[in-house]
């Protein structure tokens, strides 16, 4: 395992959930196999299509970049006008104003390539005097898990641009490292339950966390199938 820090800076994650009897439609949306939306998706490092494995017309898009800048030509290339446009009348939200915008704060990412089944992602929300606690946590806990996470694991710790105060952890698993989580708990239990405990600051202990599991729909990552079995 490599910590990597630097070479993805920035992610996108959009929630989308679909209304009733549009679920299949919104499947479509998340697997854009067809040139046009796969052209799209090409300022991303890593994009993943998704659908929660717990309520079936829940979805969501996960995708990492490089840098502000890769994340702004994916945008300036129509990538969330096309989203909007596709998914407007399929969801029971609109999908633009529930975009969470992430620095990546903290990131352990393999070495080895494995195709990614199962994404989990946990927000949680802490007080302003905490801010620099967590911070500084979620930069030093990749250290700390290396040795103990599943080789092909990837492990993000990222701060909501958006939002004051309010953070996120996303795990990246093959089939044999994928744990369901109680959708919700303290951010220990969470962190304990996921297999990738790092030391959790005594004031961080009991805040609460919303994690929901996915499995992968889709995925574009470098080296790898686009596709998984």
């Amino acid at each position: 395992m490599t910590i990597n820090s630097s070479q993805l800076g920035k992610a996108n994650y959009v929630p989308l959930m679909a209304k009733e009897g549009c679920a299949g439609a919104v499947a479509k949306i998340v697997t854009p196999i067809d040139p046009g939306r796969a052209e799209l998706i090409e300022s991303a490092s890593f994009w993943y299509g998704l659908r929660s494995e717990s309520v079936p017309n829940r979805f969501a898009i996960f995708d990492l970049f490089a840098d502000g800048a890769a994340r702004s030509a994916y945008v300036e290339r129509g990538g969330p006008a096309r989203l909007q446009e596709q998914a407007s009348t399929l969801v029971e939200h609109e999908v633009l104003a529930n975009v969470c915008l992430y620095e990546v704060v903290g990131s352990l990412v393999p070495n080895e390539t494995a195709i990614v089944t199962h994404v989990t992602h946990a927000s949680f929300e802490v007080e302003p005097n905490e801010t620099e606690t967590v911070e500084r946590w979620l930069r030093d806990a990749p250290s700390q898990i290396a040795s103990s996470v599943p080789s092909a694991a990837h492990w993000y710790g990222l701060r909501d641009e958006q939002r004051p105060g309010h953070y996120a952890i996303v795990t990246l698993r093959g089939t044999e490292g994928a744990r369901p989580l109680r959708e919700r708990g303290d951010l220990s239990s969470t962190l304990a339950a996921s297999g990738l405990l790092a030391p959790t600051p005594t004031a961080l202990r009991h805040v609460p966390t919303v994690v929901i599991d996915y499995e992968v729909l889709y995925s574009k990552e470098p080296s790898m199938p686009k596709v998984p079995e």
